[in-house]
């Protein structure tokens, strides 16, 4: 069961998301498997060996790049980019129109607690 944490939210990690910013509403069945994928780390972030394990899932789900932007490329300044805040992440992101009925009510609540898990 240990490689279940392993595998699937690496699977997760390489999933090719959506971008919420555009004009295209998300598929059927890419919102069945990102539903999906947030249940699964929903209900098992708190069995990882560490928080940290789930995060490069959540972020390719929310649509976060590494350096703290929302569907940026890798070349944006530093000004372009928006600090990735709890509160950002929650009313920007978890909460956006573009993932109603695709992300659980009780995953929006610790969606930003995943993505700064200390541990």
């Amino acid at each position: 069961m240990t490689e279940v944490y392993h595998q699937v939210p690496a699977f997760i990690t390489n999933l090719p998301i959506p971008s919420y910013s555009g004009n295209e509403a998300i598929s059927a069945e890419q919102a069945a498997v990102m539903a999906q994928s947030f249940a699964f780390l929903h209900k098992f972030y708190l069995d990882f060996d560490s928080k940290r394990d789930a995060r490069p899932a959540l972020l390719n789900l929310l649509q976060l790049t590494y350096n703290g932007g929302l569907d940026l490329s890798v070349s944006a300044s530093s000004e372009e980019l928006t600090p990735l805040t709890p509160v950002f992440i929650r009313e920007t992101i978890c909460d956006s129109k573009s993932l109603d009925g695709v992300i659980p009510q009780d995953m929006k609540m610790v969606c930003s607690d995943i993505v700064f898990a200390q541990n």
